[in-house]
């Protein structure tokens, strides 16, 4: 048996409809029928470059592909600028990029077409658009509002007992910041701003103007100032936002001017250290929004007042305990250095500096508040992005996500422009030369990418540039996987082969070579640094972006090919090898890359040795007079018929995975779940987490082990968790490239709650569906999430109970938990769909069953069903054919256990009965029914052939993912508290310091391919 995995390619973006308004270029035009896409921009094929050009007279993201080789030596080395990276040298990490959604832009957003508001939020969040991962968040109103308001407007209201969200929130921002979310692909990272508190906790009764807050910091103002933020975030977060940060106060400075025209409120630096340390920090403390948690950040104003506000804010160690980093404006940075910045960075470098807010427009005349195509206002966002960039600033967020023609609605008359601009009365919006600029860097810099170091100086190996006179701003970085990005804005007259032309040239180069020499006007780029001359580098694709008057290409470059690590093979007698890694070695797949154009890449793992081999396989017609055709087997595609989408691959972070990964060195830990979870690893994207404890845990233990304690006062997680789940868990999220897909599940309720009083064996929970226990229960999934959030860990979905079958045998050995079809819709209807939606986990994707396929019989209490490849309609009838219980229901989970037993069809009977509802594999393993000798069999070829064979026909049957179960096993297929052992795709020997990838391992590797 061969497994093979194969690329295709992407589709073209649709193209800019350009419309000229007399400012320097052009806006792109969208309307109900249309609207521009930029498209994704990689992987591309290797040894070629791909160069994304917009240019003042025309091109939005023209994609052009560019030959490599070496620069000629043409002998005018004096007139050649060279920008040189060294890689080694990293700066700080990537946050990613964003705008803020004020009221006006959801007013603005919501005056158009269904269609349309989409096309707005894809342009700006979607991998389609430019890929924003940042969103800002006015607590209440600000300027860019219609009117003054507050959450509490009620007087002397300390509590804060009718604080509440605005009409404004539900209408104008939620609505959009949810689709945002949904539109990301990697989790959007939402921070809130307040411009004023209620008019009754301030010096001047007003929302506008000088005022500050009436008495001291640790005063009963300044306390209730703090709850208001609390409830913010609880109260969005109730509504399905997590928020990521809070800024203390916009523009604090502000609230010092007198006659000040919109919301402001006034600190003092000293203030501001003091209500941090007092009242702000401790409070959110308190409400589980500490430092692991949420992300406060000081200042929220102009660089002008750098360094000294984060001296004394940052320098008192009992408000900085409390603080994340430090937010700046742009408006002011033209009278003050970016030096301020980097000494902020020297006396505080574990505290990050965030842009949050950026516009064009302000204080000028009135008919140049929006000017609709103006280049230079494109300039002057990659400009500021550059400079912050290059002194550790790790992101960047602009103002108002989309305004109207005039540059509102503003109720204080402050208009400015935005990248986006709204005609709603005929019915269309302009993507402006800003949105073009910020998605040169948005979609070139996903989070995670570090800046390296770059300069000005001329290498041996070359990206040229001849001039007559240069004025070039730039930076350069490293992402996830590690490529590099040069960002360039060159803005100067130059020669181009004896012509002279006005080009305002703004580049991003992504390349993991050296690159070298272009002829007659060029842009050349060295990598430095690595042994022997940077050959460490691993071959991938180059992508160039341009912004520009005009662009000129006659550029060559080269690439250095890197050998993918190779497998060390160890036979046990199982048919096939293991692939041995221990301290000094590991093996990896490498990065996926799409062929050449006119061929395919062929990835073979083979019983006699082959690991992910890679082969070039030349593309042709098949020949239509083989004599052979009839001895022929054919594979047709057809692109055109598509069916569901694959949401990816994942597996299980049990106690039993964390107890093996944590018996291995350091090094060997990061190896092991870089296997899995890493791009050059299996690029899992998904996980499933266990409630508590299980067959593979060394103890049973719940949350809650407190006799009639259904108030849940004292859940807490297990030393498991914090030991064994969430340090790995976390090792992952930081390793995947997109979200980390994690799925909970539990085994068995706390023992006191059960029929049984017993986690293992046949047991019910007591009472029936809505009536103490059961919502109980529902209320420690509530808490399981709420927990896990404290610690940084969200979750994507939720199963309803794991094998809920298992809980009517009495012989079963270890924990479970019975429902049937008829008890399991009642519990989601009257308990835990609510109580979810309640605590603010409203979107949490959950999944009924999650249980093996020949179980459903069982549970249908459906006479005619008496064909095991009918029962899927069993559940169907029970469960998702109430309305009631199904619009809590996203998906159903099923385990492979009896798949041999039972045909696929039932899967096609789901699909076809509720098609709105996804199937999701969520356990699968071997070994179960082995003798105790085979449970593990290292190298056993068999066993992949298995998984392949059950995941190819998942996925022909419209499952959209896969989930193996433990991670990581020991050598005896445990540790198991109930002797349950297995076998896993890795095998740990902790005695030998060594794991071992199984034939399993490749088999799931071979899907990779699918992300």
């Amino acid at each position: 048996m061969r497994l093979r995995g194969a690329i295709v390619d992407v589709p073209v973006a649709p193209e800019c409809q350009r419309r000229d308004y007399g400012r320097g270029s052009y806006v792109c035009v969208c309307n109900v029928t249309y609207c521009d896409y930029i498209g994704d921009i990689g992987p591309l094929q290797n040894g070629s470059a791909v160069a994304f050009e917009s240019t003042k007279d025309g091109l939005r993201f023209a994609k052009t592909a560019i030959p490599l080789g070496r620069a000629p030596d043409d002998g005018n080395s004096n007139e050649t600028l060279l920008i040189v990276i060294d890689s080694s040298k990293e700066y700080q990490e990537v946050f990613g990029f964003g705008g803020a959604f004020t009221d006006a832009a959801g007013i603005n957003v919501k005056s158009l077409p269904a269609n349309m508001q989409d096309d707005i939020l894809k342009s700006y969040y979607a991998k389609e658009g430019i890929g924003y991962t940042i969103g800002r968040i006015p607590l209440a109103s600000c300027d860019f509002s219609t009117r003054k308001y507050t959450y509490d407007d009620s007087p002397g209201d300390f509590e804060l007992t009718n604080f509440t969200l605005a009409q404004e929130d539900f209408d104008l921002k939620i609505p959009y910041i949810k689709k945002a979310l949904s539109l990301s692909s990697e989790p959007a990272w939402f921070f809130g701003s307040s411009w004023s508190s209620p008019a009754w906790m301030k010096t001047n009764n007003a929302l506008e103007g000088r005022g500050f807050l009436i008495g001291e910091p640790g005063g009963p103002y300044y306390k209730a100032w703090a709850k208001y933020y609390v409830r913010f975030l609880q109260d969005y977060e109730r509504l399905g936002i997590p928020i990521w940060g809070l800024t203390t106060q916009n523009e604090p400075t502000t609230g010092f001017v007198p006659g000040f025209r919109w919301q402001t409120l006034g600190f003092t630096v000293n203030n501001q250290r003091d209500f941090v340390k007092l009242d702000l920090g401790p409070a959110l403390a308190e409400a589980g929004y500490g430092v692991d948690k949420l992300q406060l950040m000081i200042l929220d104003d102009n660089r002008i007042v750098l360094p000294h506000w984060t001296d004394v804010v940052l320098g008192d160690p009992e408000a900085a305990k409390y603080v994340g980093g430090v937010a700046v404006h742009w408006y002011m940075d033209s009278f003050i250095g970016p030096w301020v910045l980097d000494k902020v960075h020297e006396s505080f470098p574990d505290k990050f500096i965030l842009g949050t807010e950026a516009c064009t427009g302000a204080a000028i005349k009135p008919e140049d508040k929006v000017k609709l195509g103006s280049w230079e206002r494109a300039e002057l966002y990659a400009r500021d992005i550059l400079e912050d960039f290059n002194h550790w600033v790790s992101g960047w967020t602009d103002w108002n996500l989309a305004l109207d023609t005039e540059g509102g609605p503003n109720w204080a008359n402050n208009f400015v422009d935005s990248p986006i601009i709204v005609n709603a009365s005929a019915q269309e919006f302009y993507k402006q030369p800003m949105y073009y600029a910020l998605g040169h860097f948005s979609k070139a810099l996903p989070r995670g990418s570090v800046r390296i170091h770059s300069q000005l100086e001329q290498p041996s190996f070359q990206v040229a540039m001849n001039t007559t006179a240069t004025k070039l701003e730039y930076a350069a970085f490293k992402t996830p996987d590690s490529a590099l990005v040069v960002i360039v804005l060159n803005r100067c007259w130059v020669t181009l082969s004896q012509r002279s032309a006005s080009a305002d040239l703004l580049y991003i180069a992504n390349l993991n070579h050296r690159a070298t020499g272009w002829t007659d006007w060029n842009l050349v780029l060295n990598t430095r640094g690595g042994p022997n001359g940077a050959r460490n580098f691993v071959d991938s694709p180059i992508i160039v972006n341009a912004t520009a008057q005009e662009f000129y290409k006659q550029p060559t470059y080269y690439a250095i090919s890197a050998v993918v690590a190779e497998c060390q093979k160890r036979d046990y007698g199982k048919g096939s090898v293991v692939c041995v890694c221990n301290a000094t070695y590991c093996d990896f797949a490498g990065d996926v890359s799409l062929p050449p154009i006119g061929s395919a890449f062929a990835y073979e793992s083979t019983k006699d040795g082959l690991r992910f081999a890679k082969t070039t396989i030349p593309l042709s017609r098949a020949p239509t007079q083989d004599t052979s055709a009839n001895d022929s087997l054919l594979l047709v595609l057809d692109s055109s018929k598509m069916h569901q989408t694959v949401y990816g691959f994942g597996g299980a972070f049990t106690d039993a995975a964390g107890i093996n990964v944590k018996s291995l060195p350091e090094k060997l830990q990061d190896d092991l779940i870089k296997s899995y979870y890493a791009k050059k690893g299996l690029a899992y994207n998904m996980g499933r987490v266990p409630l508590a404890s299980t067959d593979f845990s060394e103890r049973k233990y719940t949350y809650d082990d407190t006799p009639g304690d259904l108030e849940l006062t004292n859940f807490a997680l297990a030393r498991e968790d914090l030991d064994l789940k969430i340090p790995y868990i976390k090792k992952a999220t930081s390793m995947v490239t997109g979200p980390l897909l994690l799925i909970g599940s539990a085994w068995s309720s706390p023992a006191w709650m059960k029929t049984s009083n017993s986690l293992e064996g046949e047991g019910v929970l007591i009472g029936e569906p809505g009536s103490a226990y059961y919502k109980s229960w529902a209320k420690y999934y509530a808490r399981f999430l709420q927990e896990y959030g404290n610690h940084g860990v969200r979750f994507y979905g939720l199963t309803a109970q794991n094998e809920p079958t298992t809980g009517f045998t009495p012989a079963v050995k270890w924990q479970t938990l019975g429902f049937t079809a008829q008890s399991q819709k009642d519990f989601i209807k009257l308990d835990m769909g609510p109580t979810l939606t309640e605590a603010g986990y409203g979107s949490i994707q959950l999944l009924i069953f999650d249980d093996s396929n020949s179980s459903l019989s069982e549970w249908s209490n459906v006479s005619d069903l008496v064909c095991s490849e009918l029962i899927f309609l069993g559940i169907t009838t029970q469960v998702l054919s109430d309305p009631d219980a199904a619009k809590y229901v996203a998906g159903v989970a099923i385990h492979s256990y009896t798949n041999e037993s039972v045909g696929p069809t039932a899967l096609d009977q789901v699909h076809e009965g509720f098609p709105n509802k996804f199937i999701l594999n969520t356990q699968t393993c071997v070994g179960s029914d082995a003798k105790p000798e085979d449970k593990v069999l290292l190298g056993s070829w068999e066993r992949a052939e298995e998984y392949a064979s059950n995941i190819i026909e998942d996925f022909n049957h419209w499952v959209n993912g896969f989930i193996d179960w433990n991670l990581a096993l020991n050598t005896e297929g445990g540790p198991s508290w109930a002797g349950h052992f297995l076998d896993s795709p890795i095998i740990v020997n902790a005695t030998g310091q060594e794991f071992y990838k199984q034939p399993i391992y490749y088999a799931l590797g071979q899907f990779r391919y699918l992300g």
